[in-house]
C-alpha cells in the first residue's frame, strides 16, 4: 500500500505497491472517449469522407460544441451546424467524399 508523503518510503517500496495494485482499465475503456455520430450514436472516424462536424471552441462564456455526424446521417438528416451566434464557415462544415474530390480534379485538368 502506498504510504503518505509524511512517511518514509523508498523508491522500491513505491514500484512494487505500483507493481502489485490492480489497476488494469476495465475492458472497452477507450470507447468513452472515442468520437460517436450525435445523431444515431455509432462510432466513427474524425474527417470520414462525407461527414460532417461543428467545432465551436470553449472560452469562459461559452462551454463549447464538439460534435462529428455519420456520412449516413448527414445524407439523411443535412450536415451538422452551429448555432446561430457563430459563423458558420469557420465553425460547422461537410467532409467531401473522395468521388466528389475526383470529379473536381477531373473537371479541372480536363
Amino acid at each position: 500500500m502506498l504510504k503518505g508523503l509524511g512517511d518514509r518510503w523508498s523508491y522500491e517500496d513505491w514500484m512494487n505497491d505500483i507493481a502489485t495494485q490492480d489497476s488494469r482499465m476495465p475492458k472497452g475503456w477507450q470507447a468513452q472517449y472515442q468520437t460517436r455520430c450525435d445523431c444515431c450514436g455509432r462510432f466513427l472516424r474524425p474527417g470520414a469522407p462525407g461527414s460532417s462536424w461543428v467545432m465551436v471552441p470553449e472560452t469562459d462564456w461559452n462551454s463549447g460544441d464538439e460534435r462529428e455526424r455519420c456520412p449516413a446521417c448527414t445524407e439523411k438528416h443535412g450536415p451538422a451546424t452551429c448555432g446561430p451566434q457563430y459563423v458558420a464557415h469557420l465553425c460547422c462544415g461537410v467532409v467531401p467524399n473522395a468521388s466528389a474530390n475526383q470529379a473536381a480534379r477531373q473537371g479541372r485538368s480536363g
